[in-house]
């Protein structure tokens, strides 16, 4: 890990380079150190180390972007010479804002765990070997990965402002497949590899893939549903994605246009960026070094705030949240650090108190069909079933959903009592379990 004085010293130098009005320099990266296993045995042990540095300079409102992977040596100079090259043949950028004043950055001491990083391959094993011995004994084939790593974002720009943050990771994915087209998933994230539970996460997930084998077919139709929270990513992912953005906003492109202040979903849905808490942990500060403070995005089911970089807030009348993107940064702000707020009920508590309706694992391969009515569509995946009677009766094909987001969270029948880690397109996402009325389904798959 680049150490934060390290850090410093590259930045600094960096600037020191440009001849420019205003300059910028973000440094982001870190080491991955990865286990993999397939068809019930490690096939392959892994390494990567990668550090990418982009300058962003200004002369006046002509702005130039450069970025790299090597920053040594004549390689600083270059990507910084390659930045003032771009700006002084681009058109001036009339929205452009100066880079910030010095200000106080928030740094957590506590996200960046000796323990973690140092986890080994031989230790990765050892938590895999039972795993994948259980897995040949079921008459199963194991495939994912055992994952540590850490992380970095630095910044500082040529009035003096300066942001550092390192912090740890540790995943674990898993997919159990059976015989006669039974399949399951499990997943977690943390920033401590102690929290990770390798062997009942496969536990689980061994259960599920022997129970989804000869999956039938349900009818289309509008039902109950069950989703865990691998599932619910995929919905509370797309309701970031096509509502939050300030640029989106702005722009009358997102479903929250016009809604601020609104009802407009179930009351017990509350979804927050915040970067502060543990299960999607992150820098306290964006790319242009501005602060972060936890935003309400929805709170008790009414459009509280959109995600505001410096550039669009300027635009539109109102202060930064900081959520500002790597540079260019075209699609503008958008939130990162997501956690929907957990509710009173348990996953088994949710299928108990259903009659009858559809459990899904995981929801992918989703697209988005209407943009301002929120409408996305997809394949459910890896452990379909349907619920009779509080039970788990018998497996499903893989069927295709049809559904608006706003729909989806305004019939709310439950939420679960604790939040997962997920890694999404723009950043972080914790969410819990949700239980939903009048989820449509349009189609089955013929296969699995």
């Amino acid at each position: 890990m680049l150490n934060k004085k390290k850090a410093e010293q590259i930045l600094a130098e960096a600037i020191r380079y440009s001849p420019a009005d205003e300059t910028e320099v973000i440094l982001s990266g870190g080491k991955t150190f990865s286990t993999r296993f397939t068809n019930n045995y490690i096939s392959q042990n892994g390494a990567q180390k990668e550090y990418d540095l982009t300058v962003r300079v200004a002369f006046g409102q002509q702005v130039g972007v450069a970025s790299c992977n090597l920053f040594d040596g004549d390689n600083l100079k270059q990507v910084v010479d390659k930045a003032c090259l771009a700006a002084r043949h681009s058109k001036p950028d009339l929205d452009w804002t100066s880079v910030l004043e010095p200000r106080e950055t928030p740094e957590m001491q506590d996200a960046y765990l000796q323990e973690t990083i140092d986890y080994t391959p031989s230790e990765k094993a050892e938590r895999l070997a039972p795993i994948l011995k259980k897995s040949i004994e079921r008459g199963l084939t194991s495939a994912g990965m055992l994952v540590n790593g850490d992380q970095m974002l630095t910044m500082m720009n040529s009035k003096g402002l300066f942001a550092y943050q390192s912090l740890t990771s540790a995943s674990f994915t898993y997919t159990a497949m059976a015989p006669h087209q039974g399949s399951a998933w499990a997943e977690f994230h943390s920033h401590d590899m102690r929290e990770v539970e390798v062997e009942t996460l496969a536990d689980q997930a061994m259960e599920r893939a022997l129970l989804s084998q000869n999956p039938v077919a349900a009818e289309p139709g509008a039902y109950t549903v069950v989703l865990a929270p691998s599932a619910v990513i995929e919905l509370v992912e797309f309701l970031n994605y096509l509502g939050f953005g300030g640029m989106a906003y702005q722009e009358n492109r997102t479903f929250t246009a016009g809604k601020m202040g609104e009802k407009l979903f179930d009351e017990r849905i509350s979804l927050i960026d915040n970067p502060f808490v543990k299960e999607v942990l992150g820098p306290g500060f964006d790319y242009e070094g501005h602060p972060k403070q936890a935003l309400a995005l929805i709170e008790n089911g009414v459009i509280k705030n959109v995600a505001y970089d410096r550039r669009m807030a300027q635009k539109s009348g109102v202060k930064s949240t900081g959520h500002a993107l790597m540079p260019p940064a075209t699609m503008g702000p958008f939130p990162t650090h997501i956690v929907l707020q957990p509710g009173q009920d348990s996953l088994d508590s949710m299928i108990a108190s259903t009659e009858r309706g559809i459990y899904v694992t995981r929801l992918w391969y989703s697209n988005v069909v209407d943009p301002k009515q929120a409408i996305i569509t997809g394949m459910t995946r890896d452990g379909t079933f349907m619920i009779e009677d509080g039970k788990l009766s018998k497996p499903l094909r893989n069927m295709r959903y049809n559904e608006s987001v706003i729909k989806a969270f305004a019939n709310v029948e439950a939420l679960g009592d604790r939040i997962y880690a997920f890694h999404g397109y723009f950043g972080k996402l914790a969410v819990p379990a949700l239980k939903l009325r009048d989820f449509h389904f349009t189609g089955v798959s013929q296969e699995a």
